[in-house]
């Protein structure tokens, strides 16, 4: 028997085997950690992940999220790094307001991106809170 053929039928046996419910909920729960996005809070919004870091990138310059305002709007974001601090507001989306954010540099973690938004949260809850009136 040649060793490729050797390794084939481990493998198969091995994938075919029963699993132990340790090893079970071990993969359910592994499983779940992978596919679950980032989530965190700043200034009273919370921000879920729908990409940017870090899909195997030690530096990331765009990516996009699902925010839930302080006051329950929901808006969706998208962030690039574009060399300066800025936002903008289009709030013309049929679906929800979108927020366009300018961050200063690429960033390398979710810290580092919460940071900036944490410095923008005054000027977005002032935006937010004057489109309402318009309304």
């Amino acid at each position: 028997m040649k060793k490729r053929d050797a390794i084939e039928i481990v493998r198969k046996a091995l994938a075919n085997r029963p699993l132990s419910d340790a090893e079970k909920r071990s993969l359910q729960e592994h499983s779940y950690a992978r596919i679950r996005p980032p989530e965190f809070a700043f200034s009273g919004w919370h921000f879920v992940a729908l990409s940017g870091p870090f899909d195997d990138e030690p530096l990331n310059d765009h990516g996009d999220a699902a925010l839930r305002a302080p006051d329950g709007t929901h808006v969706g974001l998208a962030w690039t790094a574009t060399g300066k601090l800025a936002h903008s507001f289009d709030f013309k989306s049929l679906l929800k307001p979108m927020l366009h954010v300018d961050i200063p540099a690429p960033v390398a973690s979710w810290t580092e991106l919460t940071a900036h938004l944490e410095t923008l949260a005054p000027a977005l809850d002032a935006d937010l809170r004057a489109w309402h009136e318009r309304k």
